[in-house]
């Protein structure tokens, strides 16, 4: 990465926010004494009225996803406190992005061949859910799109303040900035088929040009490398930027 980008504050990080509490209030405190319900999301009134409207609605993206939700909950409900604890932790680093991007030695990525390990069904289930929030199944119903906006809008106001004009991951290509009618596609940066947790963490996309996204970097792992494992890696909102090339 030669340069770094902007971060644009944006009511798309209302989703992050909502996945926080699922995760954090909801599937951590799951219980099998207490039945998975609406009452669940009551101390986030924004995401329960978008659990209830999913529940009436037959579009596959609500259905994707309070299926998922429901699914996880109840295998939570019968995970130790100590595993809890542990998936608490991987959950705060996986979206750690500036710490994790700097090989942090005081934080501990989990991978998802790593998370299958340590317990195969959940593994399998957060796969498909995390992959799957990054949909426009799910992001462009409408219940969900007036609460966060849609991508297209953080698109342009992203791009009204990062006007290099240039792609940032080679330094070659053109990115299409706001007078375009088109937009270039966001790269997970800690690819979402190997991460779990940060599919929708803004702070884990940027855009990035096409020979970037599709062409090269695919689903490389910018954290390790095939000679010495775990390796440091340009944060795309580094401040001060990058000066060098690792």
């Amino acid at each position: 990465m030669l340069f770094s980008y902007v971060y644009v504050p944006h009511s798309m990080e209302k989703m992050q926010g909502y996945i926080d509490y699922i995760f954090c209030s909801v599937w951590c405190r799951a219980s099998k004494n207490i039945p998975f319900s609406f009452g669940l999301f009551s101390g986030n009134p924004d995401l329960k009225e978008i659990i209830t409207a999913f529940h009436y609605s037959d579009a596959k993206g609500a259905d994707f996803f309070n299926g998922h939700v429901e699914k996880i909950y109840t295998i939570f409900s019968t995970l130790s406190g100590n595993q809890i604890g542990r998936l608490k932790s991987w959950y705060k680093n996986n979206n750690d992005l500036e710490k994790a991007c700097g090989n942090h030695t005081a934080i501990s990525l989990i991978r998802y061949d790593e998370l299958a390990q340590f317990h195969t069904d959940l593994s399998t289930e957060l796969a498909a859910f995390f992959k799957g929030l990054y949909s426009k199944d799910l992001l462009n119903l409408a219940v969900l799109r007036k609460k966060i906006g849609t991508i297209d809008d953080h698109y342009k106001a992203f791009m009204s303040q990062n006007r290099a004009g240039k792609c940032p991951f080679c330094g070659i290509q053109d990115i299409k900035g706001i007078y375009h009618s088109k937009r270039d596609a966001y790269d997970h940066y800690l690819p979402k088929g190997i991460y779990p947790f940060n599919s929708i963490n803004f702070k884990n996309l940027a855009p990035t040009c096409h020979e970037c996204n599709s062409a090269y970097k695919l689903t490389r792992d910018p954290l390790l490398n095939t000679t010495n494992g775990s390796r440091k890696a340009f944060y795309p909102y580094s401040t001060p930027p990058p000066i060098g090339l690792n």
